[in-house]
């Protein structure tokens, strides 16, 4: 009979487990080198009393730092299991407990010493828990910590020295002095006192500089960009199968497309923070489902990311279920069947009121095709009403759920215009098509602030009847974010009622209810009730602000201060 040794070194539940804690042990760490850094006495081996003491004691100090810091910084990405945090954490605990051996001596030192080690320990334990990759890093924050190293280098050196000539009984030197011979230290003039020290802090500011300069280098290419080819073939597989209205916005410039590899499919995404934001539906045929779900939720994993999916239809709800996702209601999708819509009755009174006023005002409405023929004159009438509309938008323009005009490349988006009394261009609306142009998307609408009342309307109205006179069998006006949430007596499950909670009490931030009532005038023939699709069992704060964060183009700061985010959006556009 033979006996099996179990090694919880070997599961995955046991790496988890130490690699929980190695997180925060480094953390403590990296608060006790720093603080050992500080520390009386902390220089103590006879080793160093000679005559270059104030040099290799300044280097000691700077390296403990600076080593220190960049240690909090790595432990605080631990917590998101970056496989380059682990890294960098290895090396720099390498590193310290080196230093810590030469200078061994008084109590927060030894104790730093065993954290440290035992944090390295925990650490290469864990090594396969910590498995997402590097994020994009964009210029803006490249040129940041450019600036935070260098100026992490320099302020060590000055209150180094300061220091250094205090404990050792040297002439206290004046601020102007230090900053003196640091200039002179910087373009490589190493002369006067502990010469060794001064070529230590040019090597390391100028290294500091180097990488710096090569990490913004880095920054402007570090995001993967989607080919040419890519896109075309992305194009493809949303005009064949995609049946989500907001299937085509795939093709946004602000996705990231995520290809089946055993299946042919696409999944278009975005990152907010720490979670994977997918608008729609992963795109394929209907049998290759599952396959596409299940790759993509393994490339979730993979990143170590949580997941959302945004306005996901009902039909495909047990699927998601199976691997484990859970769904709330996140609105209803207006939709109009075309065959049946008209505006007569009391349902779409209101809509059909403002048509005709606009009719009456002298407007009218054309399609207009770039694709075929470039206007001048008609682009920039939208231009400008672009600019107005943006001007009188309380925190600007959504980004990721709703497109842009894409005049530049139409592909196969519709435009129609209307045109005041005057001839001007007062208003116009793209539309996207779906489930493979049988049905129409109204994406984009925009009108300008002096237009006649109706415009918006008749824009709508034109459009859905040239599509019904084509054949196509389905018009909508997309989503009304959390509207029905709950029942008439507020039944409903606890994330609904919480996701309600914000309909009810934040609408003057997002107006949930004004686009409610928007799109209820137009009297659609059908409601469809669309989800949120997540990991995790509720609806956490961390799934919103991502939901927000990635569809404000000014941040999360858009919604809580709209009138001077806006502004700002509109001083850079």
């Amino acid at each position: 009979m033979s006996l099996t040794v179990f090694d919880p070194r070997n599961t995955a539940r046991f790496r988890q487990r130490i690699g929980r804690s190695a997180d925060a042990i480094v953390l403590v760490a990296a608060i006790l080198a720093l603080a050992a850094s500080f520390a009386p006495g902390f220089l103590t081996r006879p080793a160093l009393a000679y005559s270059g003491v104030l040099g290799l004691a300044a280097m000691h100090h700077v390296l403990q730092r600076v080593i220190a810091l960049l240690l909090i910084v790595a432990a605080v990405n631990l917590r998101r299991r970056k496989k380059v945090a682990w890294a960098l954490s290895v090396i720099l605990l390498s590193i310290s407990l080196g230093l810590s051996f030469i200078t061994l001596g008084g109590v927060v030192t030894l104790v730093a010493l065993i954290v440290k080690g035992y944090a390295l320990i925990g650490l290469l334990i864990a090594r396969d828990y910590y498995q997402r990759p590097s994020e994009r890093t964009t210029v803006r924050r490249a040129v940041r910590i450019a600036l935070i190293v260098m100026g992490i280098v320099v302020i060590n050196v000055v209150v180094g020295q300061v220091l250094l000539h205090l404990r050792y009984g040297a002439r206290p030197l004046a601020l102007g002095e230090i900053l003196s011979w640091l200039g002179n230290t910087l373009i490589a003039d190493h002369t006067g006192l502990a010469p060794r020290y001064s070529v230590f802090v040019f090597v390391m500011f100028w290294t500091s500089v180097a990488a710096c300069l090569l990490l913004i280098l880095r920054s402007a290419t570090i995001e993967r960009i989607i080919t040419k080819d890519e896109r075309a073939h992305a194009r493809d597989l949303v005009m064949r199968y995609g049946q989500n209205p907001a299937s085509y916005l795939t093709l946004e410039p602000d996705k990231q497309l995520f290809f089946g590899r055993a299946v042919e499919g696409v999944v278009a995404y975005g990152i907010s923070g720490d979670i994977v934001v997918v608008l729609g539906d992963p795109i394929c045929a209907a049998e290759d489902f599952v396959v596409l779900l299940s790759e993509f939720r393994n490339f979730c994993e993979e990143v170590a990311s949580g997941c959302i999916f945004l306005s996901v239809e009902e039909r495909d709800l047990a699927h998601y279920r199976e691997f484990g996702y859970h769904a709330t209601k996140c609105g209803d999708e207006a939709r109009f069947r075309l065959a049946d819509y008209t505006m007569a009755g009391g349902a779409a009174m209101k809509a059909r009121q403002k048509v005709r006023r606009a009719q009456r005002a002298g407007v009218t409405v054309c399609e207009y095709k770039p694709g075929e023929q470039r206007d001048h004159a008609i682009e920039e009438g939208i231009a400008r009403v672009s600019r107005e509309w943006l001007a009188g938008k309380k925190s600007g323009g959504l980004v990721f759920t709703i497109g842009g005009t894409n005049l530049d490349d139409p592909l196969d988006r519709r435009y129609f215009v209307a045109q005041g009394a005057d001839g001007a261009i007062c208003g116009y609306n793209v539309f996207l098509p779906f489930d493979g142009g049988d049905g129409w998307l109204v994406d984009v609408t925009r009108r300008a602030q002096d237009a006649p009342p109706g415009v918006t309307e008749l824009l709508v109205w034109e459009g859905f009847q040239t599509f019904k006179e084509e054949g196509a069998t389905w018009g909508s006006m997309g989503l009304a974010p959390l509207s029905n949430l709950v029942d008439e007596d507020g039944k409903g499950s606890a994330d609904e009622r919480r996701l309600n909670q914000v309909y009810e009490r934040f609408n003057r931030f997002y107006g949930f209810k004004d686009l409610m009532i928007a799109k209820k005038k137009y009297g659609p023939t059908d409601w469809w009730p669309q989800y949120f699709v997540y990991t995790g069992r509720r609806m956490t704060l961390q799934l919103m602000y991502a939901v927000i964060a990635i569809q404000s183009p000014v941040g999360i700061k858009g919604f809580l201060f709209p009138r001077k985010e806006a502004q700002a959006q509109r001083a850079v556009s």
